[in-house]
């Protein structure tokens, strides 16, 4: 009886150490149980993608805002949310040169322009077009084919995912901006940004952990701009993929008030525009759920 015993402890032992040496030799991979995922650039930065929750959420202008809406913000209306990453920060400056190869200098020639509104590793990067933020994604996809979870990409946010992460996902009372009914709280505007953009995260985050939503630098998104769009647009996991003039670009930034860094507020501009207040954050979400456009 002992030596059954005695070989059953052996082959358990075995089977212990088996499992923790594959669990430490497994490459990463994400599901929903992570709250936080770290990605790492080969010779590069680490950067945070947190794990969004999906639900229903009204999307627009809502009726505490009365007074303050933007017809293109109206009406407001119920969208249901499949779940996502989204990244903790705006891109910086130091994952961008390592993944893209240009540097926000080199940027700032290539738009035609003289100046920089702040230089860092830790500052978002901006100068970039709509063309430019989707090949970041594209690349990042390939440089980190080992590290992505079976079934996910990166890509730029749809506005409804943008909106959705903006405002904590689902929760009982919305605010006016991501984390606060105080811009001051949250953002770098026009007013007390000092005419520069900042190091990211160094604002009050919202309920999910993210960090400038509002100001800083406005964000690409997928959606091609339609005044009408909320109007008639898909009840769940909508993106507007019909062709227009512009992109939607979306938070905010550094030179605009702080009416414009609302959660409902829309912004747009020409998809091959560099300008500067202009940047990306990325989110990781299920092929085909939010497949990225790169036209």
């Amino acid at each position: 009886m002992k030596k059954h015993i005695f070989a059953f402890s052996l082959l358990l032992t075995s089977w212990m150490t088996s499992s923790l040496m594959a669990q430490e030799t497994a490459p990463t991979r994400i599901d929903s149980l992570h709250q936080t995922i770290t990605f790492t650039v080969p010779n590069g930065p680490s950067f945070e993608m947190i794990y969004v929750q999906g639900g229903t959420f009204t999307m627009g202008c809502t009726e505490d805002q009365k007074g303050k809406c933007e017809k293109d913000a109206e009406p407001a209306h119920q969208v249901v949310i499949t779940d996502f990453y989204v990244g903790k920060y705006e891109v910086t400056q130091a994952l961008w040169t390592a993944v893209m190869g240009t540097t926000i200098e080199q940027q700032c020639k290539i738009a035609g322009q003289h100046n920089v509104y702040g230089v860092g590793d830790d500052y978002p990067m901006y100068y970039i077009h709509f063309r430019e933020a989707t090949a970041l994604c594209e690349n990042l996809n390939q440089i980190l084919a080992n590290q992505l979870p079976e079934g996910y990409e990166f890509t730029l946010p749809s506005e409804a995912q943008w909106e959705y992460a903006a405002r904590g996902g689902v929760k009982d009372e919305p605010s006016l901006y991501a984390g606060s009914h105080y811009a001051s709280d949250v953002a770098w505007y026009d007013g007390i940004s000092r005419n520069s953009t900042h190091p990211v995260g160094q604002k009050q985050p919202n309920e999910l952990g993210l960090y400038d939503l509002n100001g800083n630098v406005w964000e690409w998104c997928q959606d091609w701009y339609d005044e009408n769009f909320y109007k008639h647009s898909a009840p769940q996991d909508p993106v507007n993929a019909n062709c227009s003039a512009n992109r939607v670009y979306r938070g905010g930034s550094w030179d605009y008030g702080s009416k414009l860094c609302r959660i409902a507020m829309r912004f747009y501009g020409a998809p091959y525009g560099r300008t500067i207040n202009l940047g990306v954050r990325l989110v990781l979400t299920k092929v085909g759920v939010n497949t990225l456009q790169i036209k």
